[in-house]
């Protein structure tokens, strides 16, 4: 089954996938700076880890496949293809500084704006921290080889050694940029959630007190 774009979106293909910590630097250190590591031949560690998830994943996607086809429609036999992987990096305070030196050029606060210029210049200086990877976001070619990954992920593989990976559904790219995922995300969507259900208890509780009063009367 191939894309149709006319019905379909990027996430009903797509698989997002934490990355450990010491699954990457495990990875950086030993494989991309290792003796005869990427580094050597001028690969980005972009490039380099990306491929590396390619892969793995692809190989131990088909290797589900197999494994169980009954389980799953389409044709067994094809060998998994990812079309697409996005990284989620640990950049979100760069974000924050960059859209507030947004709005002050916007409101021409130009003296403020050097602060943050600062303040953008000093986190540039820790790359190692901020273009560490947080998630992934796998698109897959087929929607079979979509299910057996999100099969395979309910179970969890191992990857690189001992290190153990999950996957789960995607969100949509529209309601949520990938690449501006991060760990501090997950916080704030358990916080925006309680905060929904606080404030729909208290309207819910309103009503029945509204309703209790006009019986009353």
């Amino acid at each position: 089954m191939e894309w149709d774009i006319s019905t379909i979106t990027a996430a009903d293909y797509t698989v997002e996938m934490p990355i450990d910590e010491r699954f990457y630097n495990s990875w950086y250190q030993d494989h991309y700076l290792g003796s005869f590591g990427d580094s050597k031949y001028g690969f980005s560690v972009g490039y380099s880890f990306k491929s590396l998830l390619k892969r793995v994943i692809e190989n131990r996607v088909t290797q589900y496949k197999e494994a169980h086809p009954h389980e799953l429609n389409g044709d067994q036999n094809v060998k998994t293809q990812i079309v697409d992987i996005v990284l989620s990096c640990n950049n979100h305070e760069i974000i924050k500084l960059l859209k507030k030196r947004g709005k002050l050029i916007s409101h021409m606060k130009f003296a403020k704006v050097e602060k943050i210029n600062a303040k953008i210049n000093d986190y540039a200086k820790k790359w190692q921290i901020t273009s560490r990877p947080l998630e992934a976001f796998i698109t897959f070619n087929t929607e079979e080889d979509h299910s057996a990954a999100l099969k395979l992920g309910e179970e969890g593989f191992e990857i690189y050694g001992k290190h153990r990976v999950t996957f789960s559904q995607a969100p949509e790219p529209t309601d949520i940029i990938w690449e501006n995922r991060t760990a501090k995300n997950t916080d704030e969507r358990i916080a925006m959630r309680r905060t929904i259900v606080f404030f729909s208890m208290c309207c819910i509780i309103l009503v029945i007190f509204w309703f209790a009063l006009k019986l009353g009367t």
